[in-house]
């Protein structure tokens, strides 16, 4: 086999998981090598392209998440795909897409009294996000450490603990567990969102991670009236589908 043919395949398979309607050949071998100054152009037309916004919608749907604050289904949303696909690229293409506000609910936390805070964005935001997750989810993954685990593809959870495994058999007797309580929920520093505005400078697609961190959450109470308050970050809000968040931590 060719040496450059075992190369390309050798790039293929560390990047297989990533989003084939975006990632080409020649985009990978940038990402394996690295661009000029670290830093990517003009992403934002992966962005909107209708192979890539379909191919978010088939995830979006997978996920059967609920209706935003528009009560909108992902039944609803597929009636009329290719219209709301098509009204979607147009939008991002021109810089005049705007995310909806999120719908707040609250999950019991096990064990205890307290609520676990949910923030569902709107089936188009999803989708919006899904598709931005595509282009910059590689990007991220290449500069992330290795002893890193949380949402990133291919590692979980028992990834982390064999590492703690052979650590402890290298002889490590001490394990720290640490957890910054609702953290997330207070702070307002988000990695991606930072770092992204310098890895791609001139690119709108930091814009749509921006935007919905400054949106206000819709909280329906028991008399299922609508009441408003701030959203400092969509981090801990929407963690499987955020592209904010949904890159690896």
């Amino acid at each position: 086999m060719p040496t450059r043919a075992k190369q390309a395949g050798e790039v293929h398979a560390r990047w297989v998981w990533v989003e084939a309607t975006v990632w080409t050949e020649r985009m990978l071998t940038a990402l394996e090598d690295g661009v000029k100054g670290g830093r990517w152009f003009s992403l934002i037309d992966k962005v909107h392209s209708p192979a890539n916004l379909r191919s978010a919608f088939t995830k979006v749907k997978a996920n059967r998440g609920a209706a935003g604050v528009d009560h909108q289904t992902i039944a609803m949303f597929e009636s009329h795909l290719e219209e709301n696909l098509k009204r979607l690229e147009e939008s991002l293409r021109t810089g005049t897409y705007r995310p909806g506000a999120i719908r707040r609910a609250y999950l019991p936390k096990p064990g205890t009294k307290e609520q676990r805070p949910l923030g569902i964005p709107t089936v188009r935001d999803r989708v919006v996000q899904a598709a931005a997750r595509h282009v910059l989810e590689p990007i991220f993954e290449r500069d992330f450490a290795a002893q890193s685990y949380g949402f990133r593809p291919g590692r979980g959870c028992k990834d982390a603990l064999r590492r703690v495994d052979a650590l402890l058999r290298q002889g490590y007797a001490w394990v720290l567990d640490a957890d910054l309580k609702s953290y997330l929920e207070t702070a307002t520093y988000c990695t991606p969102v930072h770092e992204g505005a310098w890895k791609r400078p001139g690119c709108l697609s930091i814009t749509l991670i921006r935007r919905p961190l400054r949106l206000p959450q819709r909280t329906w109470t028991a008399f299922r009236s609508p009441r408003f308050t701030r959203c400092n970050t969509v981090c801990r809000e929407t963690p499987s589908r955020c592209a904010a968040s949904s890159i690896g931590t």
